[in-house]
């Protein structure tokens, strides 16, 4: 028993949906071994515990969890639901989780917002899933008293499902396929002892032999083909993103997921690598042609159908506006990439989060201050101007962006702007030689 409580533990430390087994393991005594309540709990007290070691470490290092992000909908998709709608969608994913355990297509990694539609107490499978899942609490009741493997089998199922339903915990997601994996184990269960009561009722064993072979033949090809057709859709990020992106189209991640994957496939076809060898394009207009141009813009323009879809779904879903000013960033359009990284910082904002934005805006600050040393050679001075104070707004820490601008500030005779310009650029980096000219020089002008 210590032994097994040891395992136990490790357990709870390998997934916390382990503590679900402080109920299950009573039962087990209760139903397999025909022991008393009293008896059950009893020897359970090992295993009850390590669960509360468990808990104790949990709550002290980690806390409970499921608390977090609850001001942002793509971790909390009840965000704009009223409680009525909360309950009635998590009653309905209940429905949702069994409907995929019986017929597991078509499937998607991603549940995110907007994929599940919020339900009312009006919403008929709302009321179904209630039926169903009432009447699977009564035959487990019903089976308990019996002492019947069922009881344990529908048991099993709802206690795992309960850790991924919402009700106990936040888990940052309508549902997921993968969450019901444990849950399934008691689902299999259910099918295999009620296939085993089914054929034991036949007359003679060739009956029963016949009999399994029709069902299990056509479910093994079948669930089989399906198997290996997904294996195929998962076989890298890409892959999957975009299948899926068309199997939950209301769905925000997996849009926004699809997008940057056809940014990538994008610039894969500028670096001429293999990115885009698992995709058949047969259904573009030229195909793939021996030169980048046409399919990279034909990938770009996928990718903003994708990421327009998902900022449709989200407005405030920052990460693909970062992307689509990034299409338009490859696409050398640089005003436009301003557009959409400026949009991104009304919702992410970068005062708050510089680090994270010194990735978009250094390269934006760059680009710009080229456009300002061109707009100079041309003795385009305001032009010059303009575009060396976007590049200093996107990377106010670089000393060579402030020197330019001083220089530009200078010709147009506007010393006292130069002077601000060039203190600045020598409070970064104390060793610009072109700075330090250029306040010599502010010392013979007569007035700042």
């Amino acid at each position: 028993m210590l032994k097994a409580a040891a395992c136990y533990f490790l357990a709870l430390l390998s997934k916390e949906w382990g503590i679900t087994l402080v109920a299950l393991i009573p039962l087990a005594f209760v139903i397999f071994r025909k022991e008393g309540l009293g008896e059950s709990i009893k020897k359970s007290i090992p295993f009850f515990a390590v669960a509360v070691v468990y808990m104790m470490l949990r709550i002290k290092f980690v806390g409970l969890g499921g608390g977090q992000g609850h001001d942002e909908l793509l971790n909390n998709p009840y965000l704009l639901a009223t409680k009525a709608e909360k309950w009635a969608t998590q009653i309905f994913v209940l429905l949702k989780y069994l409907g995929l355990l019986i017929v597991p297509y078509p499937l998607s990694a991603d549940y995110s917002y907007n994929t599940i539609h919020y339900r009312s107490f009006g919403s008929w499978d709302t009321w179904l899933s209630l039926a169903v899942y009432a009447g699977m609490a009564f035959m487990a009741w019903k089976f308990y008293k019996q002492r019947h493997p069922l009881a344990f089998a529908i048991l099993l199922y709802l206690a795992f499902l309960s850790m991924v339903s919402n009700f106990i915990l936040n888990i940052g997601a309508s549902m997921g396929e993968r969450l019901v994996y444990h849950s399934s184990l008691g689902f299999v269960m259910m099918l295999a002892i009620g296939l085993h009561a089914g054929l034991n009722k036949l007359g003679s064993e060739n009956a029963r032999r016949a009999v399994l072979y029709a069902l299990l033949v056509p479910v093994i090809a079948l669930f089989g083909w399906i198997t290996v057709e997904r294996n195929a859709q998962w076989k890298n990020d890409r892959t999957l993103f975009i299948h899926d992106a068309k199997v939950v189209n209301e769905s925000v991640m997996a849009n926004g997921n699809a997008g940057k994957s056809f940014i990538e496939m994008a610039e894969s076809v500028m670096k001429s690598d293999s990115l885009i060898a698992d995709f058949d394009f047969s259904h573009l207009r030229t195909g793939i042609p021996q030169q980048d141009s046409v399919l990279k813009q034909q990938l770009l323009d996928s990718a903003l159908f994708y990421l327009n879809r998902a900022t449709a779904l989200h407005p405030r879903h920052y990460i693909a506006y970062l992307n689509m000013g990034f299409v338009w960033y490859i696409r050398r359009d640089f005003e436009k990439c301003e557009y959409w990284w400026n949009k991104a910082d009304s919702v992410f904002p970068r005062r708050n989060h510089p680090n994270f934005w010194r990735t978009y805006d250094v390269p934006l600050a760059q680009v710009f201050q080229g456009k300002g040393r061109q707009a100079g050679s041309r003795n385009d001075i305001p032009a010059a101007i303009a575009y060396l104070e976007k590049a200093v707004k996107y990377d106010p820490m670089s000393s060579d962006i402030w020197t330019d601008l001083g220089g530009a500030y200078y010709t147009v005779k506007n010393y006292n702007k130069a002077y601000e310009c060039w203190q600045k650029a020598l409070q970064l980096n104390p060793n610009n030689a072109q700075a330090k000219q250029g306040m010599s020089a502010i010392q013979l002008v007569p007035s700042k």
